[in-house]
């Protein structure tokens, strides 16, 4: 079958259209993904500068908590280094009797256990005993406790337990004779 002039021509008319149409579908639908990029583009740099200050001041904040942490670890390092790092029965026995002189307690014996060291806490400290008979009011034993407290030699100690007892029968008569118990903890580091 043989087409004529006129087929050949609504046929390529009908491709030519069909062709047209394609192309402005495609052309279209490139032109909405274009518009979207756009929006989206327009969006971030709309956002881009108060990212930039965000990111300015997240800086800043980590500047300052770095030098912060720095002041922190410079402050530890000097409060280490003035912590004692260890007891010196001897050391503390001086500072004790001078405390109690001044309170008025009149020291008879001191003796004092060797350091053992323990960890509590994950801190190490070295924890000693020391036994002092003394003879005063229970106000004065009880004003000489609270000077160690107090005493800057003793920043790092604690007075773990204390026992105040009468001695030798003196029930009642606060003049006589007693024994009283420390047990300190110093901390001597990790």
């Amino acid at each position: 079958m043989k087409l004529s002039k006129l087929s050949w021509l609504i046929l390529s008319i009908g491709i030519f259209v069909l062709g047209a149409v394609a192309i402005f579908l495609l052309y279209q639908q490139q032109a909405d993904e274009q518009d979207e990029l756009n929006l989206s583009l327009t969006t971030a740099n709309g956002s881009l500068p108060q990212l930039i200050a965000e990111s300015a001041a997240l800086q800043s904040q980590l500047d300052t908590l770095e030098d912060e942490l720095a002041s922190a670890r410079a402050a530890l390092e000097d409060i280490e280094a003035e912590l004692p790092r260890d007891i010196e029965s001897s050391i503390y026995g001086d500072l004790l009797f001078d405390m109690a002189h001044g309170t008025g307690l009149d020291v008879q014996e001191f003796t004092a256990t060797a350091p053992v060291r323990i960890v509590l806490d994950d801190i190490a400290y070295e924890i000693t005993s020391i036994t002092m008979e003394v003879i005063n009011e229970l106000s004065d034993i009880l004003a000489f406790l609270s000077l160690i407290e107090a005493e800057l030699a003793f920043n790092t100690t604690s007075i773990d337990s204390v026992t105040i007892e009468d001695l030798e029968g003196s029930i009642g008569n606060l003049d006589n004779l007693k024994l009283i118990e420390i047990t300190l903890l110093a901390y001597i580091g990790d």
